[in-house]
């Protein structure tokens, strides 16, 4: 540990670089030296005072601290400095439509709206550039638009039955006067009652043996302690 101790000091004292510096401060500030990142941070602010990481660093090194006048002023001051930066998505969408990447534009104004709600240059290129979208068709209407006998049929096959009814009864929502289809699903509707009674009664049974079982069980049960009272 006092080896990555003496690096991390070596490396801060040859003026590393914004980004190097940066990891540099964040390491030690996992390593709870708060009172260090807070000196380095100011001595870094004299080099690059707009800054936003390092700055914003220093807030949360203050709050750590538990100087919270401090951290919040100085977290203002990265505040303000986003603030300013905001006006680079408008400009950003203004050159993604000279580029014809309309989509991109519209994106990067979403991003500058977020902050600017009010802006009308920002609305007016937003409503210039916003393909005319077409109102989505009921989806209900898709469905039963491919609805035919065919589909439910597949469905039957796979063993979706629930599925299949419902598709023919979508076939004659579109054509009442398919009798194939009506015949068809009357005869699902059937086999799946049967199928259901089956099941019951099946599940009924299973439940009137294990009751059976259990009886025997006990019955054993009950001999074989009598058993061996008696021995």
């Amino acid at each position: 540990m006092e080896t990555l101790d003496n690096l991390l000091d070596q490396m801060l004292s040859h003026e590393p670089s914004q980004s190097t510096l940066i990891l540099i401060l964040e390491k030690l500030k996992e390593k709870g030296e708060t009172n260090k990142v807070i000196q380095e941070c100011l001595k870094a602010l004299n080099t690059y005072p707009d800054n936003i990481c390092i700055r914003s660093l220093l807030s949360e090194s203050y709050l750590d601290a538990g100087f919270i006048g401090q951290a919040e002023a100085e977290m203002d001051k990265t505040i303000s400095r986003i603030n300013d930066l905001i006006s680079a998505f408008k400009l950003q969408a203004r050159i993604y439509t000279r580029q014809n990447r309309f989509e991109d534009a519209a994106e990067a104004l979403k991003k500058y709206l977020v902050h600017r709600p009010d802006n009308q240059d920002a609305l007016d290129l937003l409503e210039r550039i916003k393909p005319v979208e077409e109102e989505p068709e009921p989806k209900e209407d898709i469905v039963t638009e491919l609805a035919t006998p065919t589909l439910a049929d597949l469905y039957y096959s796979q063993g979706q039955i629930q599925e299949a009814i419902s598709t023919y009864e979508k076939v004659l929502l579109k054509n009442p006067e398919d009798k194939a289809s009506a015949h068809r699903l009357a005869e699902i509707r059937a086999s799946t009652s049967v199928q259901t009674e089956k099941q019951l009664r099946d599940k009924n049974k299973v439940k009137e043996e294990k009751i059976r079982l259990i009886a025997i069980l006990e019955e054993w049960q009950s001999r074989i302690q009598g058993l061996s009272h008696v021995s």
